[in-house]
């Protein structure tokens, strides 16, 4: 199995960069829908976006917000597998 990780970005950045995260985006789930076992677990729209108290910056998750965001991964990746 492979897992292709779009990890979270704080809200207000991605309205900046809609149109480019798409296009960046879009290969990587494209890839996952055609190869066997590969999946695209996406996060921009993960409750966590919402609080800017998890980033250091836009992008970068601090400690806390890092741990928790290991957390639903990991959870994410469970689901995956034992299904």
């Amino acid at each position: 199995m492979v897992f292709l990780i779009w990890a979270t970005e704080y809200y207000e950045r991605k309205v900046l960069v809609r149109d480019v995260l798409f296009k960046v985006k879009n290969p990587y789930i494209q890839a996952a829908k055609k190869k066997s076992k590969t999946f695209f677990i996406n996060f921009t729209k993960d409750s966590l976006c919402l609080y800017n108290k998890y980033f250091y910056n836009s992008y970068h998750l601090n400690g806390t917000g890092a741990s928790i965001f290991s957390s639903k991964v990991a959870d994410s990746i469970n689901k995956y597998y034992f299904n």
